[in-house]
């Protein structure tokens, strides 16, 4: 049997009137639920807090008149923001009591509530100077109440201004008073000179992000008459995101990652979500385990460091750690030279090292060698193929994640490679295909490399640290010495300076690392992300197609849309142009495109949810011609509750208006190649698209193209931008037709829509 439907309701605490004081998200819940289906839904609300209670109590026993010690009800009380759990939230406590006691499933004026502070009290207390309220269900007159809180106290402990001496900064050049901390969560407890000041505040929310513990609290004396004895505020910074580009001194080169630091531990289903979301090669975690306070720039912090692709987590990961100790230097949040990182291969360091005048300044990272072991030379057939043909002069494997380690002729052989990527997803072993080869002399390189991974969903790596920790200890017994400068030639490339450190078994890697974009969300779904993932970019002003198609690369998404809005006609005209517009370009990882349908969705959808303007229709202004998407409500679906004003809102489909886009007639004989690209399936019919010259492939059925398992790399031969292969959906699905789009010349070996579509068509 299913679990029951969960009660909830949101309630503004710490006011009596609609959309005021502080909103929290109250669920009752009739059995347990995990903790990652609780994170998931406190995301989904992103309110401040949402609050969940489960009883303990027998409501049968409780009576209005139960004393304190035996009969109050008594309920698990939990709290989470949209990023994590907390120890202790008033005005969700507050929420939960209102709910509880208006909501007839209590009768006393006192509960308790078990948390991860201890027992606390909620009592309702009468307000009898207050006008008796009419129940607006009922008609029934109720008294006014208040609600009191018992919370323990939360001590202050002295903090020296010395230590943070930014904090004017960080207050906007606020004057401070008084400087301290909560014994609890660290917060900083800053005391103003007045409370307009405090009420005036501008904040620097970057600089807040940097100060310890979870946030900041400001106060000061209320002004006199005000009715207020003090006033305050409390700024906690949202969970920092940085993508960083590993091993380059330039943006949109080197290898990207995304460096998420967290305040605690998260479920890996979260944490592979996130990085499947991220859609890069490497998505790393950091959390302190040090505090923060008692660290020195002679002290080495230390962080809890995990490395995710977006499908699998690694062991071992270079460039993600060079992201992470950027990060962690150039942020402000270490104050040392020298960082720690608790891995799944150990203690690794990250060491600052300052600019020289014979070296600029770089990150040294000390990672353990990568033992190879000897591979069955019957291998090195299938390898050759893999490789285009090419010629094996040696043949290894590492001993960690089973990388096959091929040896070619040359550096240019190298750099020239055009591998079969399906063949390399058969190759043994579990890991990747690294290759190698002398790099021509005069280059500056010693040797060159590429690293090919499919199997972990990263066709090629762009620029991989762990792997040159097997090749340095190779390429040192080869060349007799153990500094290298290596290169690896992926299409953005990247160079290391490697030291072989032969007693220790240890390979200092030394590289440089670029921010190339800074995010601040609430949270992330609590599951994988369905449908098609597209980045929406709303510019200010247009920008070079270079930046665009970099961008695009950087997001390395299906699609990355741009939209710039167009002026305001002129109101003697404004009349014949009522919808706003907007010029939309679409760009994968590769190219601009022509037209782009789940891209114009998500871009529509961002508008829409934007507040940027009132329509219901709008116009974009294309290189396919002016589309139009339009918000349709859903009647049928039940009216629901904004989380964050309270408004209600209906759901909403949004219908694009799109060009068709003729077939023309196609012989398979042609391309007689096609039935292996497609695993050999059965072909009913054949056609070729008029503007991109996609060949449409239609199969026996539905259930044939959803089972479908194409050669990509026969795929990519097809001299049009790639293939699409549909059928008669199984009767009883609730489908008319099945379809799936594959174009591994665009970057992107499969879209994947899995959302479903009602199309209709305008025949005239």
């Amino acid at each position: 049997m299913g679990k029951k439907p969960v009660k909830y309701c949101v309630v503004d605490a710490f006011t009596d009137s609609a959309f005021k004081g502080n909103p929290a998200a109250v669920c009752f819940l009739e059995d347990e639920r995990d903790d990652e289906w609780l994170q998931g839904v406190a995301a989904e609300f992103n309110v401040s807090q949402t609050a969940y209670l489960t009883r303990i109590t027998d409501p049968d026993s409780e009576t209005r008149d139960a004393s304190y010690s035996t009969t109050n009800p008594r309920f698990r009380l939990r709290w989470f923001t949209p990023v994590a759990e907390v120890n202790l939230c008033g005005h969700a406590t507050l929420a939960a009591s209102h709910f509880l006691f208006t909501s007839g499933l209590v009768n006393a004026n006192k509960i308790e509530f078990l948390t991860r502070s201890g027992v606390l009290t909620a009592k309702r207390v009468p307000e009898t100077k207050q006008r008796d309220s009419l129940n607006l269900e009922t008609g029934e007159a109720r008294d006014c109440f208040m609600i009191e809180l018992d919370f323990p106290v939360i001590p202050l402990t002295e903090f020296d201004s010395a230590e943070l001496p930014s904090i004017s900064k960080v207050l906007n050049g606020a004057s401070v008073i008084d400087l301290k901390k909560t014994a609890t969560d660290g917060d900083l407890f800053v005391v103003l000179p007045s409370g307009k000041v405090v009420a005036d505040l501008q904040p620097q929310s970057d600089d807040i992000q940097k100060c310890p513990g979870r946030g900041v609290i400001v106060t000061g004396l209320a002004p006199s008459g005000s009715g207020f004895d003090f006033v305050s505020r409390f700024f906690v910074p949202k969970m920092g995101i940085k993508e960083v580009d590993a091993f380059t001194d330039s943006a949109f080169k080197g290898n990207p990652a995304a460096v998420c630091l967290l305040e605690d531990e998260r479920e890996d289903q979260w944490l592979q979500s996130v990085a499947a979301e991220f859609n890069i090669s490497e998505t790393c975690y950091l959390i302190r385990t040090t505090d923060p306070d008692s660290e020195t720039r002679d002290s080495v912090p230390r962080f809890h460091l995990r490395w995710f692709t977006p499908v699998a987590e690694v062991k071992l990961c270079g460039h993600a750690t060079l992201a992470a100790a950027h990060y962690l230097f150039t942020s402000g949040l270490v104050n040392a030279n020298k960082i720690e990182f608790l891995t799944l291969s150990g203690v690794l360091t990250a060491k600052r090292a300052p600019e020289t005048e014979q070296m600029d300044s770089f990150i040294e990272l000390d990672f353990p060698v990568v033992p190879l072991t000897e591979v069955d030379s019957s291998e090195i057939p299938a390898i050759s193929k893999a490789l285009n043909g090419a010629s094996v002069i040696d043949l290894k494997e590492t001993t960690t994640d089973e990388n096959l380690f091929v040896v070619l002729s040359s550096g240019k052989t190298v750099a020239d490679l055009q591998p079969q990527i399906d063949e390399i997803r058969r190759c043994p072993g579990g890991g990747g295909v690294i290759v190698t080869g002398l790099a021509p002399s005069g280059s500056g390189f010693d040797f060159i490399s590429r690293y090919f991974c499919p199997k972990w969903g990263i066709n090629e790596d762009p620029v991989t640290g762990s792997v040159h920790c097997a090749l340095a200890a190779y390429w040192s017994k080869k060349l007799g010495k153990c500094d290298f400068v290596a290169y690896q030639a992926s299409p953005r490339g990247g160079i290391l300076n490697l030291h072989l450190d032969e007693n220790r078994q240890r390979v200092l890697l030394r590289g440089k690392a670029v921010t190339v974009m800074e995010a601040q969300v609430d949270a992330f779904a609590d599951s994988a992300s369905k449908g098609n993932l597209a980045a929406v970019c709303l510019l200010e002003e247009d920008r070079d197609d270079e930046w665009l198609q970099s961008v695009a690369a950087e997001f390395n998404l299906a699609a990355t849309c741009y939209l710039t809005r167009i002026a305001e006609p002129e109101p003697e005209v404004r009349d014949s142009v009522p919808n706003p517009r907007f010029r939309l370009r679409w760009f994968n990882p590769l190219a601009e495109v022509k037209l782009c349908g789940h891209g114009s969705l998500a871009a529509s959808h961002f508008l829409f949810n934007s507040g940027l303007f009132q329509s219901n229709n709008i116009e974009f202004l294309t290189l396919s011609g002016v589309l139009t998407a339009k918000r349709v409500p859903e009647s049928k679906q039940a009216d629901f509750l904004n989380s964050e004003n309270g408004e209600a809102q209906r759901y909403f489909s949004i219908e694009l208006d799109f060009p068709a886009t003729p077939l023309t007639e196609f012989d398979s004989a042609e391309i007689p190649w096609i039935s292996k690209a497609l695993d050999g399936a059965s072909m009913i019919d054949m056609k070729k698209t008029t503007t991109d010259r996609d060949l449409l492939v239609v199969l026996p059925s539905g259930k044939t193209v959803a089972d479908l398992q194409p050669q990509f790399d026969e795929i990519i031969r097809w001299p049009g931008r790639g293939v699409i292969v549909t059928g008669i959906a199984p009767p009883g699905s609730g489908f008319d037709f099945f379809s799936r789009f594959f174009c591994p010349k665009s970057g992107i070996n499969e879209v994947t829509y899995l959302v479903s579509l009602r199309l209709e068509v305008d025949a005239s």
